[in-house]
């Protein structure tokens, strides 16, 4: 029961970095999450100490294991404040954790099928590394988004204050 919590939450974790990572806009949201991404393959390239051949065989198919993990964070969309969730019937709430759960499934599958791919360049060890090191982004990435926030909020407050004055 442990080990599927914990794999829960890497789940959940990799689902804001992808949505991130992959949304399909165009412009320069999409060039931003190119580089987010580019970034995120050269911490696992660097925690791994790959040579260059290879990174290079394995940079394509960890952008593939990328965007497919991508396809399956597009669909959690639902975000629940206190009194959303307040207002939610039991039937629309276990609908929306069942829908969850499938998708943390698939999200696994998704997993498993790339691990596969990546035994063929890395080894198990190497692998795990690759696993916590997504990891690792993806709390960086999402501390990163609160801080940004954060400072927008300082700004449009010293802004109301100024106005005010």
């Amino acid at each position: 029961m442990r080990k599927f919590k914990n794999i829960l939450m890497v789940c959940g974790l990799l689902l804001v970095f992808h949505t991130m990572a992959f949304a399909q806009n165009k412009g320069p949201r999409d060039n931003m999450r190119h580089k987010f991404a580019h970034a995120q393959f050269n911490e696992v390239k660097k925690a791994l100490k790959l040579d260059e051949a290879t990174a290079n065989k394995f940079e394509s198919i960890y952008n593939a294991y990328l965007e497919e993990l991508a396809k399956q964070a597009q669909h959690e969309k639902q975000r629940f404040t206190k009194g959303a969730i307040d207002s939610l019937s039991n039937e629309q709430a276990e609908k929306i954790i069942k829908n969850r759960f499938k998708r943390a499934e698939k999200m696994i599958a998704v997993r498993e099928k790339y691990y596969d791919a990546f035994k063929k360049v890395l080894s198990p060890k190497q692998i795990l590394v690759v696993y916590q090191t997504e990891t690792k982004v993806a709390r960086k990435a999402v501390k990163e988004f609160h801080k940004r926030i954060e400072k927008r909020m300082e700004r449009r407050d010293r802004k109301a204050a100024k106005n005010v004055n």
